[in-house]
Formats: structure tokens, sequence, C-alpha cells
């Protein structure tokens, strides 16, 4: 008999690697004296979307010709990126490693630069996991856009209604939903775990 799931989709950031951006980001706005609570609250997540849809480095610089009050931020922001990324979360890169041993198909499908992303990828050992990666600075196109899902789904050949999306943003969690997904908004591993086994995940 078919398991209702045989997919699982991880988002990577925050989710099995964690992302701590604000200290260098609050460094970065007092050193080039721009106000850290109008970037971070106002800016930096609609800018940073836009530059997951492709290269960071290119994205930056054409921001900082669109605003150049915030052209050092951006080229600093860009610079430093390696800073911001974390460690794994160990007990989420275990679940990963049990759905793999279980037979779980698995894909990751994260908000990431093409080339911020080859940067990172020495520190994501657990990669290696994955079936297939779908990356918005691959493929142009950031979540929370429903297109970054369907697009997914038809390279992989997945069917939503047996598969699951894991992600920290509940923004990204409805925009899966709306396609058909099974979703799940991350807080921590125990959670993680929980909510599997609500949806009939073997775990």
């Amino acid at each position: 008999m078919q398991r209702a799931i045989d997919t699982l989709i991880f988002d990577l950031g925050n989710v099995l690697i964690r992302w701590q951006a604000r200290p260098v980001v609050e460094d970065i706005c007092r050193k080039t004296g721009v106000d850290f609570g109008d970037f971070w609250d106002n800016r930096l997540e609609a800018w940073n979307r836009r530059w997951d849809s492709g290269s960071m480095a290119e994205g930056a610089a054409t921001t900082a010709k669109e605003f150049p009050a915030y052209a050092a931020v951006c080229h600093s922001f860009c610079e430093r990126w390696i800073e911001m990324l974390g460690e794994p979360i160990e007990g989420s890169v275990k679940i990963l490693e049990d759905m793999k041993a279980s037979g779980y198909r698995l894909y990751a499908g994260s908000n990431w630069a093409s080339d911020t992303f080859e940067l990172a990828r020495p520190r994501m050992p657990f990669l290696s996991l994955f079936d297939g990666l779908h990356i918005s600075g691959h493929i142009g196109c950031a979540k929370p856009s429903p297109k970054f899902f369907t697009t997914l789904l038809d390279k992989f050949s997945v069917k939503p209604e047996q598969a699951v999306f894991i992600d920290d943003k509940s923004e990204n969690i409805s925009a899966a939903q709306s396609v058909g997904l099974h979703g799940i908004q991350f807080q921590n591993p125990a959670q993680l775990s929980d909510s599997l086994r609500v949806l009939g995940v073997r775990i």
C-alpha cells in the first residue's frame, strides 16, 4: 500500500542550517551610519528576496545604484554575507538522515542567491542527502511566489498531495499550501518530528 506522504521538501536557512544575520547587519549599519531599525524592518527582507532570485553580487550592486544612501550597506552585506551563516542544526539534520534511510524522496527548496549558495556548500555536507536541489538563485524566482513551488513540482515530478514542505516562514508555508502541498512551519527539531508524525510520516 502506497504511503500518503512519500516526499519531503526542506527549506535550508533556519531549518537545516542557522542563519544569523542580525548581529552582522547591526554592525554594518553602525559602521555606515544607517539606521538599523529602518533597514532591518523596512528594506532588508524585500531586497534580500530580490537578490535571492539571481546573483547577490549583481543584485546588491544594482540596488546600491538605485538607493545610493544605502550603497555602503548593500556592498558590505554582500561582502560579509558568509559571516551570517551559522552551523547545521543537528536535530534537523538527524531527521533528514532518518528520512533518507526510510526511503522518502528528499528535496531542498530554498531562497538562496546563486553565488552565495556556492560559498555555503562546504558548510552543508547534508546536501548530499537530497535527491534534488531547487534554489531560487538558479531558477530566477523566490518564495513565496507560487511559481517557485509549481516549478519544483514539475521538475521533480512531485505529487503535491503526497509531499510536505517545511519552512520557518509562515508566508512560504501558505504559498506551498496554495499549490496543494502539505506544510509545516518549522520551530525546532522536536516540533518538526511531532508534526511529521501527525501527517503519517514514519519517524
